[in-house]
């Protein structure tokens, strides 16, 4: 979702927690911010199986695949922030990303504002409570944000982004259609993404934290798990898929810092921030 933009668990056992902390120290970064109030945790389709602790991810993104589903357990409990409301939020999504990096179509969880929060365009704020939402930036830049209403901490959804038939098309539930693209220009093919998300306008580091977001389960060939629509239909989201994956999480010498944690490589992982 990138910005408010202008023109974007299963339960974890106490000792998991503990096991990846003590595999995931902190390690110093130039910068605590992106330059556009953004820090990320997550991964892409890549040309390579790469890490990055930058604003940039380690190898480029590779756009050859018609689809991405998966589990999202979202937070236990809700982000902590500081920003005033229309400034900031936290989104935990998968989506896909198209060619020239300004279209994309996602779909997740969201708390804060998301959309125009600040003019009489789509918009979602809300400072209690998580939203599953759908949001799209179409060629020609139209704009789409739909709010799928309220939903619980430690809520898990499977949901879907695929093309079909010519058409594209985001389903929650795995097999709920939310809504469809059919002749709107999009490419045929994208690259698929996993990430959590948090903007802050203010760029005041520390102003606000998640806690784990599960992506996948950790039973391969099902739904739940993240997997990849090529050719021949979804393939689980492994470490051995044609081109690659690139991960990205911003751990930073600042207060704040966001992590992207493997059970198992792609396929399983979290998302959090300490701060």
């Amino acid at each position: 979702m990138r910005f408010a933009r202008k023109g974007f668990l299963i339960v974890l056992v106490v000792l998991g927690l503990v096991a990846l902390t003590a595999l995931f120290n902190p390690e110093a970064a130039s910068a605590s911010e992106c330059g556009n109030f953004y820090l990320y945790a997550g991964q892409i389709t890549a040309h390579g199986n790469t890490t990055s602790h930058t604003c940039f991810w380690g190898s480029s993104p590779y756009y050859g695949w018609a689809g991405v589903d998966g589990q999202i357990v979202a937070p236990a409990t809700f982000p902590t922030h500081t920003a005033p409301a229309s400034q900031w939020h936290v989104a935990d999504w998968l989506g896909m990303d198209f060619l020239d990096g300004g279209e994309w179509i996602q779909v997740g969880y969201n708390a804060g504002c998301i959309g125009h929060c600040t003019k009489c365009e789509p918009c979602i704020n809300d400072q209690s409570s998580l939203h599953e939402y759908l949001e799209s930036s179409e060629p020609g830049g139209y704009y789409l944000l739909l709010d799928q209403g309220i939903v619980g901490l430690s809520s898990g959804t499977t949901f879907r982004v695929d093309y079909f038939q010519g058409c594209w098309e985001a389903f929650d539930h795995y097999n709920a259609l939310i809504t469809f693209w059919c002749g709107d220009g999009f490419a045929t093919s994208a690259a698929a993404h996993a990430s959590m998300e948090l903007w802050d306008e203010t760029d005041v580091d520390g102003s606000a934290s998640n806690s784990p977001a599960t992506f996948g389960t950790n039973a391969l060939g099902t739904n739940q798990t993240m997997r990849l629509k090529g050719g021949g239909g979804y393939v689980d989201w492994t470490s051995t898929i044609p081109q690659g994956t690139a991960t990205k999480d911003m751990r930073t010498s600042s207060p704040r810092s966001t992590w992207w944690s493997p059970y198992h490589t792609y396929w399983y992982f979290i998302t959090y921030t300490n701060a």
